[in-house]
């Protein structure tokens, strides 16, 4: 899976770690959509928000049309707020940690949750939990559980409120398409979520099956051993196959994204070379399919990676949640996980950073 930053997380990014930005912007109480905030995904996926922009009398017109002023039309009632101004920030607060802190602490002080015509209002709770999800990566761990309780609680017992809420948390932190997807700022809403007093029993299910699939094989466990058969026909299995560095990689033959993907890490020069120094083992396995279509298949990856058959029933049995197909997970010696879901970028940055 390849993820793209949205341009309204730079901006984000950009005014955390600059702090006279911050404070310059939070003054004025300027609504971020007349400063062209696009945050990730806009009120409908895959569409950008709506920017309102402020007509000009002296705009060119279209073909053989005049250029003069066209009449002045009475005012028209102002536009309801799409999104909420960012707080003002205090001075004293100098790093982009304890600023992003701060603004999360208090980016919910100018909504009325009491109105419910705009907390169930679609597009305005989206664009604003676009826009507080894209400072979850800037701010320390600590701050986003309290910011998180805090926000439920302020929903109150509005149940269509909550299910929205958690609606778009999911499609923004849990969706591996999304440039903000991180299992673990979804774990912690999943959690605030079971702790609310009015739950869903059908909601409630949902919620701690994917808090389960989140903690599977997560960064820092032992990854599920499971038994496969590689391409002389032996008998192997996960924890025995040897390597310093592991990139498991679950493919299906007939993916035309996993072998784009699987394409790309075989001509990456960087992993190529920490392949042919040992520092970095490929195990290519093919989870759900036949022995035939898997032989098939071999043909399309490289020499130097294990090509391996799941004799285990790692679906059927959900030892790994495979939400998309391919699924790369980085591992260390002993099988412990470094990366989970990951993607080409992550891991050669993972290389990069040693």
């Amino acid at each position: 899976m390849i993820r793209n930053t949205a341009p309204g997380l730079l901006l984000t990014a950009a005014m955390l770690l600059c702090a006279s930005a911050i404070g310059a912007a939070s003054r004025t109480a300027t609504p971020r959509a007349e400063r062209t905030y696009a945050g990730p995904f806009g009120p409908e996926a895959g569409h950008a928000p709506a920017v309102r922009t402020v007509p000009s009398d002296s705009a060119s017109s279209g073909p053989g049309q005049n250029r003069r002023a066209a009449p002045r039309e009475p005012a028209r009632p102002a536009e309801p707020l799409r999104e909420l101004p960012l707080p003002a920030v205090p001075d004293t607060l100098r790093t982009p940690q304890r600023r992003a802190a701060y603004i999360l602490d208090h980016f919910w002080d100018a909504m009325d949750f009491a109105d419910t015509l705009r907390t169930r209002d679609r597009g305005f709770m989206e664009q604003n939990l676009a826009n507080y999800f894209s400072l979850f990566p800037h701010a320390d761990t600590a701050a986003l559980v309290p910011t998180v309780e805090r926000l439920l609680h302020a929903a109150g017992g509005d149940r269509r409120t909550t299910t929205l809420l958690a609606e778009i948390a999911e499609k923004y932190l849990y969706e591996p398409d999304s440039p903000l997807y991180d299992e673990s700022h979804y774990q912690r809403f999943l959690r605030a979520l079971l702790r609310l007093p009015y739950p869903d029993a059908a909601e409630t299910v949902r919620y701690r099956y994917q808090l389960a699939s989140i903690r599977k094989n997560s960064p820092g466990t032992r990854a599920a051993d499971f038994r496969y058969i590689d391409r002389q026909g032996r008998r192997r299995t996960l924890g025995r196959t040897q390597g310093s560095r592991l990139l498991l990689i679950f493919y299906d033959p007939a993916c035309d994204h996993c072998l784009r993907t699987m394409e790309r890490l075989a001509h990456d020069a960087s992993l190529g070379r920490l392949i042919e120094t040992g520092e970095l083992t490929v195990l290519a396995l093919f989870a759900d399919g036949e022995e035939a279509e898997w032989r098939r298949s071999l043909g399309n990856l490289p020499e130097k990676w294990l090509a391996g058959l799941d004799i285990s029933g790692v679906q059927e049995h959900e030892l790994y949640v495979l939400r998309e197909l391919p699924a790369l997970y980085l591992l260390d010696g002993k099988k412990h996980v470094i990366l989970k879901n990951t993607d080409p970028e992550q891991i050669r940055s993972h290389f990069g950073s040693r």
